[in-house]
């Protein structure tokens, strides 16, 4: 039903299929869910993996959510060479981490469509490396969103094709840091209407 949890994973979850034949479609209440083992584990990770075929997520909620939950631990996601389709009525692709969490898209062919926030990247140290790749983001509030409490935040997309339409903010980004914070956006941006930066 649409309330399944559809696939969940403690721990890390690695899906690869031959980009030429294989395709799988999830759906459930969050498309693919990855969570850490918890805060029994001196240090735990969160992480996915997607690369090979074409995959189709459809989440009733969050299409995909990585998160850690423990001081030490961190969340990673990585999109290989693959081509995927989210839909969600709310998220489509959530990491969150108390210590660091990192987005990298490498030659994936995206398209997201989501009722709030396409990408959101929360974390102590944040990260969204997007290269080589073509991504198309048509979400109702923020199509990219980077957060990071303490010094670091990077948002680099070089070079790649990014379309961000139909969003209320394409790309914000914000650091909770006295002065040793940053963002940068690097290389070829694609957006509908002109970018905004919110910081």
């Amino acid at each position: 039903s649409e309330y399944a949890e559809g696939i969940v994973v403690y721990g890390k979850l690695d899906i690869y299929g031959d980009s030429d034949k294989d395709t799988l479609d999830i759906s459930g209440y969050y498309g693919i869910q990855v969570m850490s083992y918890g805060l029994v584990e001196l240090c735990s990770n969160a992480a996915l993996e997607l690369g090979g075929g074409i995959i189709n997520i459809d989440g009733a909620y969050v299409g995909i959510s990585v998160s850690e939950d423990s001081y030490s631990g961190n969340a990673f996601v990585e999109f290989g060479d693959c081509e995927l389709t989210i839909n969600a009525e709310d998220t489509a692709i959530s990491i969150a981490s108390e210590n660091m969490a990192s987005v990298y898209f490498d030659n994936t062919k995206l398209e997201i469509n989501a009722g709030s926030i396409g990408i959101d990247v929360e974390s102590k140290l944040s990260s969204i490396d997007i290269k080589g790749s073509d991504v198309k983001i048509d979400s109702y509030f923020v199509g990219i969103l980077a957060v990071s409490m303490d010094t670091m935040l990077s948002l680099e997309i070089m070079p790649a094709s990014v379309y961000v339409c139909d969003s209320r903010v394409e790309i914000s980004v914000a650091y909770y840091s006295a002065d040793e914070g940053f963002a940068t956006i690097i290389g070829t941006l694609n957006l509908d209407p002109e970018i905004k930066i919110v910081r």
